[in-house]
């Protein structure tokens, strides 16, 4: 598993519901709410943030779920400013890397649909 879990647990109650309700409404093919989710093209083809913020800073959790198998959580930051920093950027398109690995071999029979954070 990946830290992501681990920090969003962290995360004031009202911040995790929004982050949470939008990931979900996504994995299950729904529209998220328009502002809250955005493509993130420097850290692969059909990822995306989904954004909240409030009076302690702003949050995000990166995102893919254009795999059949699972959505994958490749990332989660909490920034004091609106600037994403460039290293959480690097660990997002590493993550995506094994986001398609770890689909490609699901594909292929060698895991079940799940949900999935990246490690």
């Amino acid at each position: 598993m990946c830290d992501a879990k681990k920090t969003v647990r962290k995360w004031p109650d009202e911040i995790k519901e929004t982050i949470g309700i939008e990931l979900m409404k996504i994995e299950f093919g729904g529209w998220p709410t328009p502002g809250t989710v955005e493509a993130v093209s420097q850290i692969g083809a059909g990822a995306y943030e989904v954004k909240a913020q409030d009076a302690t800073g702003w949050f995000r959790v990166f995102f893919v779920a254009k795999f059949a198998d699972a959505t994958y959580v490749l990332h989660a930051i909490q920034k004091k400013t609106n600037a994403t920093p460039q290293d959480a950027i690097e660990l997002a398109k590493k993550r995506y890397k094994d986001a398609v690995k770890k689909s490609s071999e699901a594909a292929e029979g060698g895991e079940d649909g799940q949900e999935e954070d990246v490690k």
